[in-house]
């Protein structure tokens, strides 16, 4: 696992109040239920200031998974996933 993912991980699992190793590769609302719309906002706020980031519409719309936030922070922040 890599630095980003991990720090990743770690914003979704204080925002959804669950360990980092359930914040599996495919988490989403649809694989966890306390990913509701409340805490989605919740994890958009904390993504951009862990990140330091803003995020774009498109960006609101990646982070809908695990693999999808990973994906919008490394494009709008031009970080490398390894």
């Amino acid at each position: 696992m890599n630095i980003l993912d991990e720090k990743l991980r770690s914003v979704l699992a204080d925002v959804l109040d669950l360990p980092a190793a359930a914040i599996t590769e495919d988490a989403s609302p649809a694989t966890i239920e306390r990913w509701d719309s409340l805490r989605h906002m919740s994890l958009i706020v904390a993504i951009e200031e862990a990140f330091g980031i803003t995020l774009d519409d498109r960006a609101m719309d990646e982070v809908m998974s695990f693999a999808g936030a990973r994906d919008a922070v490394i494009r709008i922040s031009g970080r490398r996933a390894a």
